[in-house]
């Protein structure tokens, strides 16, 4: 078992906590919450247990780490079911016999829950190929605040008619419910897998180099763009090292063999064309260690971690103005295809009086930004969600519906 001080969120101490082994317990659990009116936070491995505004009551946390296990897969169908608290790396070992896996992608796959990525909702870098988590999950079991569970969605890709009650969950944070169970769309794994370093000296080569890829036929797996620091820090992660430049694309292909290869001579072309240039290619294991380094660049447990979402167009010049704002020495990686900034960087004064500055260049930019990991003082002042707006009601209009009594991560979400 887990000490309790595992379990502290934003400096808040729960005063117990639970760890359910099956979904009987669970229900047994939430039950007596309920009754109780204790304030429940469920928790997978915690990688991102900071993330939200601070809670308003914290009593219990419910450790869902025991309720693990492939409960079915259906190699033939493409699916599978699983519980909670299995691990990503779990998942992804078990599918492989079947040489499938699942899109899921997260810095810390030994210790991040298949629960807890769907209850946070944020895609990894290959979102611009597979499509976002929403589109892997078809189904939850999910345990209400009187202790019922309900099961949503199901095992085949087409199987809603009307309102898609499942996605309400995706991204929800523990805050209407507690996610048991979680139905998965699985893939093929690709015969072949490859990526390409190029180094840019300016944003604007950056910017032309994109343009030529996107108007390209190629479809890659993902598309980071790195400033000089997140570099640094994906090469130590990698354990080698490719030419230095200002900025660098790290630019991955999934496929058949002849696919991949044909992607890879056209991306040369391309680099050739818009002034980039190739500095490495990754294939086999060395492809593997970059697209995991690509993964832990997007780590919010640093100290200051903000995510940033614009228009794609905006991707370069946002940089710029972040760059501007705080230094060239944050770390910087940045999904170019579907338009996700990370920044991360050290909990500094002149930070925390920077972020509505940086808030309000996001806003320009056409964007938002969702701070996912800032000191838990910063909180009193800073909203780390964006706005107030129409959905924000509607959300919270949702929350008020499903968990009357607000006994699941009060406060979570800003109410």
């Amino acid at each position: 078992m887990r000490p309790i001080d595992d379990f502290i969120i934003d400096g808040i101490r729960p005063t117990a906590v639970q760890f359910p082994s099956s979904l009987e317990e669970l229900t047994e659990c939430v039950r007596t919450a309920h009754e109780k009116s204790l304030a429940v936070v469920p928790l997978g491995g915690g990688t991102r247990r900071s993330l939200g505004a601070r809670l308003h009551r914290y009593d219990w946390a419910v450790c869902l780490s025991n309720l693990e296990g492939v409960t079915d897969h259906f190699p033939e169908d493409l699916t599978v079911t699983v519980w909670a608290g299995t691990t990503i790396a779990t998942l992804q070992s078990a599918l492989q016999r079947e040489r499938q896996f699942v899109p899921l992608e997260t810095p810390r796959p030994d210790r991040s829950t298949v629960g807890g990525v769907v209850a946070v909702g944020f895609s990894g870098p290959s979102a611009c190929f597979y499509g976002p988590i929403r589109d892997q999950v078809l189904g939850v079991t999910v345990v209400q605040p009187t202790g019922t569970p309900t099961a949503f969605g199901g095992r085949v890709v087409k199987n809603v008619a009307g309102y898609d009650v499942t996605r309400l969950y995706i991204g929800s944070l523990g805050t209407l419910g507690i996610i048991a169970q979680v139905t998965l769309k699985v893939r093929p794994l690709p015969e072949a897998r490859a990526s390409v370093a190029l180094r840019a000296e300016s944003l604007a080569l950056v910017e032309n180099c994109l343009a030529q890829l996107v108007s390209s036929p190629l479809s890659p797996a993902f598309v980071q763009l790195l400033n000089r620091s997140a570099r640094t820090d994906l090469e130590r992660y990698c354990g080698f090292s490719f030419e230095d430049g200002k900025f660098s694309l790290v630019i991955g292909f999934d496929g058949f063999e002849e696919e991949v290869k044909w992607s890879l001579d056209r991306l040369i072309a391309i680099s050739k064309l818009s002034g980039a240039q190739v500095t490495a290619t990754f294939e086999g294991d060395r492809d593997q260690l970059i697209r995991s380094g690509l993964n832990r660049l997007l780590d919010p447990e640093r100290p200051v971690a903000l995510r940033i979402c614009v228009p794609s167009s905006q991707v370069p010049a946002l940089i710029e103005d972040l760059q501007t704002w705080i230094g060239s020495e944050t770390i910087i990686c940045a999904s170019a295809l579907t338009g996700v900034v990370k920044a991360g960087c050290e909990a500094q004064d002149e930070i925390r009086d920077k972020l509505p500055a940086i808030r309000a260049v996001a806003n320009k930019r056409g964007g938002f930004l969702i701070a996912e990991g800032i000191p838990p003082d910063w909180k009193a002042t800073f909203d780390v969600w964006e706005g107030r707006g129409k959905d924000w009601h509607l959300m919270k209009a949702v929350k008020q519906a499903l968990d009357p009594g607000d006994i699941f991560a009060p406060g979570r979400m800003g109410w």
